[in-house]
């Protein structure tokens, strides 16, 4: 009779379930810390389990494959008008309206004229009224629905910096193009090893962006990017991610206020530390480095992690498997032996320790 109540107690404590409890949340926070002592705050946990699946990588061009570090390079303009541009693009937080700003600045003019009747229309441009003048500063495109002429010397500038892959910018003033600007950008160091790497783990890259098709084609050809999509609106962008979700998991990785909906429609969202508050609170993950190769870092600790929490089950599954039967007295007619309970907890507590100690060789990963 002690007998089969010692056997009783030592099943209880050996089949306590500890270590299969330990086994994925220990993971996780060790995967998180990992994740955060390489620059990579994970927001959203649940991803590490997604981002192995992810077939589809789509990248933002501006500020997230190039530096973002817009800037004027060349201008060409009639009239004195540049005072009155820049004072609307003061109004703006985008990189193209900080390089006007910065580039009038230069000129030693004034940007704080007085504005009124500030829209800016996303992807496209922003209007307004300054100095009792309507202004409108944008892509061609915003100009056309404006059906503001755009002179042939303005197109012959614009055709040529889009034939470099440079950006182009027009500005009118009272319904006539006067100013356009040529802005030149730069791609981002690591942004080439990233693109092979990602087909290596044969992940698609895309191109998404709202510049033209030209500029975009180039940094496609320079970064090996097959898939482009170009003077796609924030909207628009939207629709794109969701169209790929039909086929498989999709990442979006971006940094604009008008990445926000792609990144929280996207399976998993990644983005900049560099980016606009709007758009970290919508990411899942944000690299704070803003380091690129922190997105391939992404998806191999996802991999180890997956890993370790399969050993870890294994071995809490394993240990159950082995404990009880013994801890039952499934030795003890042929070997004569019993799992006393102190055993048992010594047993129980190994489990635990096995698991916790696996879960730890994170920190030392090298992903």
């Amino acid at each position: 009779a002690l007998s089969a109540i010692l056997a009783s107690i030592s099943v209880l404590i050996i089949s306590c379930p500890c270590a299969l409890g330990l086994a994925t949340p220990i993971a996780i926070v060790s995967s998180v810390g990992k994740g955060a002592r390489e620059g990579i705050l994970i927001k959203n946990p649940e991803i590490l389990e997604i981002i192995k699946d992810i077939k589809y990588a789509v990248f933002d061009k501006t500020g997230t494959l190039t530096k973002g570090e817009i800037s004027v390079a060349q201008v060409l303009y009639q009239g004195e008008y540049l005072d009155i541009i820049g004072s609307v693009e003061q109004r703006s937080e985008h990189p193209i309206s900080k390089a006007i700003v910065s580039y009038v600045k230069n000129k030693e003019l004034s940007v704080d004229l007085d504005v009124e009747s500030v829209k800016i229309i996303a992807g496209k441009g922003i209007t307004a009224i300054c100095d009792n003048k309507e202004v409108v500063i944008g892509t061609k495109l915003l100009l056309d629905e404006k059906k503001i002429n755009i002179g042939e010397k303005y197109l012959h500038f614009n055709k040529k910096y889009l034939d470099e892959g440079k950006g182009v910018i027009f500005a009118a003033i009272n319904g006539v193009c006067t100013v356009a600007f040529s802005l030149d950008d730069s791609l981002k160091e690591g942004a080439s090893e990233l693109i092979q790497s990602l087909k290596e783990k044969g992940i698609t890259p895309i191109l998404l962006t709202g510049d033209n098709i030209t500029t975009a084609n180039l940094v496609a050809k320079q970064l090996n990017i097959k898939k482009v999509y170009a003077q796609v609106l924030p909207a628009e962008k939207y629709k794109v991610i969701k169209d790929f979700q039909k086929e498989a998991k999709v990442m979006f990785v971006g940094d604009g206020v008008n990445d926000s909906p792609s990144i929280k429609q996207a399976d998993i969202g990644i983005t900049l530390n560099s980016g606009s508050d709007i758009t970290k609170d919508a990411g899942d993950i944000i690299l704070v480095n803003n380091d690129l190769k922190s997105v391939l870092k992404s998806i191999n600790l996802s991999h180890e992690s997956m890993k370790i929490i399969k050993q870890n089950l294994f071995w809490a599954f394993i240990y159950n498997a082995i404990g009880i039967p013994i801890a039952a007295g499934i030795l003890y007619p042929i070997m004569g032996v019993m799992l006393t309970p102190v055993y048992a907890g010594i047993a129980m507590s190994f489990s635990s320790v096995i698991v916790v100690l696996n879960s730890l060789r994170l920190k030392f990963k090298t992903i």
